[in-house]
């Protein structure tokens, strides 16, 4: 088995290739090489690189999963707010009722707004409990202290806190009573907030004092968000969801939650990715900047983001890019279906480091540069590998046979060439046959031959020259300066004295001549 395998491999050496075949070969290889370069520019320009599309999906995606998580949130807390205040409304229309007030008649009423009060309890806490926040407010306009210096602000109301911020309610939360008559919070149990105070400064919420007394038919109309504003008598900074109480279908008071920025950055942490940490943001809408003053930040481990000055947009093809001083971000943002006490939306938005996009491309950029270089050189050696194979053995050979050395016989790997060695080979051969060496009836018939020559014309023995230098008859007129029919006068007087019958007949007497080096004798 083996000695067969040894034999097929050495008949397969023996094959030869064609030129043809081996040079089509070279120029794919070329046409690679070339390709490679091409790609190795190209890549060395940015043109490959995919990491800024790449970047844009991921944002887009990650964009579309907050904003759907941050609408639901939303929608919930809204609804829940609504409900609240129908709940609340009732409470004090019954109140009101019973009583035989008119709410104007609740100012410096101490009685009557702790009442309310402790009827606000319950809807606030079953709020703070369940729903996704940090706090749940409703405040009436109304004062206990009409006289008092700040009562132009100051509003009663109940406002819970959670005690420990996390970004799940649970039912087992613990709550702080942060506005309200302290009574109520020792019969129910809650701790007083170490910044606790009686009444609320309505200054907090944008838009409170233009909203009181207006008419409100629809209380999902009539809800509104908070740019992210600093609470009064504490270092944090908190967005308020509005919704309105109403008596006899006018604005009494509002009532709704809050989402302090510790609980939003909980709510949305930094989301780790290959450029970096993904932040998400909200703030109210601009034309080509966001005001970080008023935004509610996300988790922002790993950057410089803060939240003031402003933010400038620029808009991009895969991304935008927003720039904040000297720090440069890229991301996208949408409006979401949230306005602001002004009517201007909210809009949600999606960051990430520029430096880490940057980054990313550049190292997708040098993977890409390494691949096309390590192409471009294999493919420029196996060129001058193919090369050096196919012109070795024909410049070995044209050397041999313009030095007229012996040929070894040996193959050369191309089919054409083996075949021009064979032919050469067989030429030198034959051509090696002298006078001396010759067989005597080719002697004695190369005799009578040039002898018969002997008695030709001047004009016959030129066209018999021309025939020997290889001339076609068609040439010969114009060689020569005479007519086709003088030169076919000459030939048929040519081959009458020669005894030859044909111009084939003529040419093999010159060949056999010129291969026994006895030209000489019949161009005399």
């Amino acid at each position: 088995m083996i000695a067969k395998l040894r034999e097929l491999r050495s008949a397969a050496k023996e094959q030869s290739v064609g030129m043809r075949r081996k040079l089509v070969l070279y120029w794919i290889s070329m046409a690679l090489a070339v390709f490679a370069g091409f790609l190795l520019i190209l890549s060395l320009l940015g043109v490959f690189s995919d990491a800024e599309q790449r970047a844009g999906e991921l944002l887009s995606v990650q964009q579309a999963a907050s904003a759907a998580s941050v609408m639901a949130d939303m929608d919930e807390l809204t609804a829940r707010c609504i409900a609240m205040s129908e709940e609340i409304s009732r409470s004090l229309q019954t109140l009101l009722q019973t009583h035989g007030l008119s709410f104007d008649e609740l100012n410096d009423n101490p009685d009557a707004l702790r009442e309310i009060q402790e009827n606000l309890y319950a809807p606030l806490s079953a709020t703070m409990l369940v729903g996704r926040c940090s706090g749940a407010f409703a405040v009436l306009d109304a004062t206990t202290n009409t006289r008092a210096a700040s009562a132009a602000v100051s509003r009663s109301g109940v406002y819970l806190r959670a005690a420990n911020i996390s970004a799940q309610s649970s039912p087992g939360r613990a709550l702080t009573y942060f506005r309200g008559i302290p009574d109520i919070a020792r019969t129910e149990g809650v701790q007083l907030h170490n910044r606790w105070n009686l009444e609320f400064d309505s200054s907090l919420i944008p838009g409170y004092a233009e909203r009181m007394g207006q008419t409100v038919t629809r209380l999902a109309a009539a809800c509104y968000w908070t740019e992210k504003r600093p609470l009064t008598g504490t270092w944090e900074s908190v967005m308020l969801l509005c919704v309105p109480i109403l008596e006899g279908g006018r604005v009494r008071g509002l009532c709704g939650i809050e989402i302090s920025e510790l609980y939003f950055k909980l709510m949305h942490p930094g989301l780790s990715s290959r450029f970096g940490n993904l932040m998400t943001l909200i703030a109210p809408a601009g034309e080509d900047s966001i005001a970080l003053d008023g935004a509610m930040l996300g988790g922002t481990e790993g950057s410089y983001l803060e939240a003031s000055g402003l933010l400038a947009v620029k808009h991009g093809s895969h991304y935008n890019t927003y720039t904040a001083g000297s720090e440069v971000y890229v991301g996208v943002h949408q409006t979401l279906d949230m306005k602001d006490a002004d009517g201007r939306p909210l809009q949600l938005v999606t960051l990430v480091s520029a430096a880490g996009v940057h980054q990313a491309a550049m190292q997708s950029r040098v993977r890409l540069v390494s691949v096309s270089l390590a192409f471009l050189l294999l493919m420029v050696g196996v060129s001058l590998f193919l090369s050096s194979r196919f012109v070795r053995p024909i410049a070995q050979s044209l050397e041999a046979i313009q030095a007229e050395q012996p040929l070894t016989g040996q193959r050369s790997g191309i089919s054409e060439i083996d075949e021009l060695i064979a032919f050469v080979q067989s030429r030198t051969q034959k051509a090696s046959i002298g006078k001396e060496s010759l067989p005597p009836g080719i002697a004695v018939l190369l005799r009578d031959f040039a002898e018969r020559v002997g008695d030709l014309t001047a004009a016959e023995r030129g066209i018999l020259h021309y025939y020997i230098d290889g001339h076609e008859i068609e040439e010969i007129p114009g060689l020569a300066f005479i007519s086709m029919a003088t030169v076919r006068k000459h030939n048929s007087n040519l081959y009458r004295k020669l005894h030859v019958a044909s111009r084939d007949e003529l040419m093999l007497y010159i060949d056999l001549f010129r291969r026994c080096d006895c030209l000489d004798d019949i161009q005399k």
